[in-house]
């Protein structure tokens, strides 16, 4: 995967994203081991944030209301049988939570949250048990919650532009999953705009778009709901 161009990697991903909202496909592709080519795509240093974004959309697709979580378990350093590679620090999922619950990007903030939420909805205990273990993580998402780990309104003229538009296609697929659309209208919606390269309008009356309002309103909810997850 190092091999491929920038772009050839943001197109698959973003395929293996749409094709993670079919139930039909996700074990299938959970089988096959496709994890052990995102995770590193999404942790290594140095690839490029669109392909990073469409990894963990793929993830967070994947983790949605699947039969077994055991594929998933050798990613949170969960002894099995299956072996991740000669570098177990580039198959960390809670790296990449982490560090996207970090970033200055909105977009990514929402698909960690969400990855978070997922995973905790599954229900796998030693998934959940490592995700609350894990250092910061659950501060990050108090804080999240709180409106503290997200910039005030007030400081997003400049930012929120590049956040919808870098963003948009990557959270298409995320969000249909939050909003129970079919996988149909979550491909269509997601390859028009990734095609097209349009954006919502980035601003209205001189101020953040309502798109980015509504956004950092469902980073929070979603992250309340980690931690209301984070308690049981």
């Amino acid at each position: 995967a190092s091999e491929m161009s920038n772009q050839l990697k943001s197109d698959v991903t973003a395929v293996i994203a749409v094709l993670g909202l079919c139930d039909d496909l996700k074990d299938k592709l959970l089988k096959i081991n496709i994890l052990s080519v995102l995770v590193p795509l999404g942790i290594r240093e140095g690839e490029h944030p669109e392909v990073q974004g469409n990894v963990a959309a793929a993830i967070g697709n994947l983790a949605t209301k699947v039969q077994d979580y055991t594929p998933f378990h050798p990613y949170f350093d969960i002894s099995t049988s299956a072996q991740v590679g000669p570098n177990p620090d580039e198959q960390s999922i809670p790296k990449y939570l982490v560090r996207f619950l970090q970033s200055d990007e909105l977009a990514f903030r929402h698909i960690a949250v969400h990855n978070v939420v997922q995973f905790l909805e599954g229900d796998d205990q030693e998934i959940c048990k490592k995700l609350r273990a894990y250092p910061g993580l659950m501060d990050m998402i108090q804080k999240t919650a709180s409106g503290k780990g997200l910039p005030l309104l007030g400081s997003l003229d400049g930012m929120y532009e590049d956040a919808e538009l870098n963003g948009h296609s990557r959270r298409s697929s995320m969000d249909s999953n939050v909003e129970n659309e079919p996988p149909s209208n979550a491909e269509s919606k997601g390859v028009r705009q990734a095609k097209s390269g349009t954006s919502t309008p980035a601003s209205t009356a001189g101020g953040p778009a309502p798109s980015i309002i509504q956004e950092i309103q469902e980073i929070e909810q979603l992250a309340q709901r980690a931690l209301e997850l984070f308690k049981h």
